[in-house]
């Protein structure tokens, strides 16, 4: 089964935003104020395998949404597999 590998979080106010993740088990840093984004580092149930990183910015188009990308081996099989389980593949 493929595994999430990253979040991105679109926030229309990023200092509210933070406050409202928790802290246990995660960590937010802010690399660039030029950037306005912020990384996330959680940590893994059991506390000894690292958990999924993901990052915090400001939301561009108010339809933008929380995006989690996926790990495959193939993008190719993994669009395929898409398709044959009836989904649509909209960006090749």
């Amino acid at each position: 089964m493929s595994t999430i590998v990253h979040f991105d979080v679109p926030a229309d106010d990023i200092g509210r935003q933070r406050n409202s993740i928790p802290s246990v088990g995660s960590e937010i840093r802010h690399p660039s104020r030029e950037m306005q984004y912020n990384l996330i580092t959680t940590t893994g149930v059991n506390t000894v395998l690292p958990g999924v990183g993901g990052g915090m910015g400001n939301r561009m188009d108010p339809s933008q949404r929380i995006m989690n990308y996926f790990g495959v081996k193939s993008i190719d099989a993994a669009m395929n597999q898409v398709k044959s389980l009836g989904g649509k593949v909209l960006h090749g």
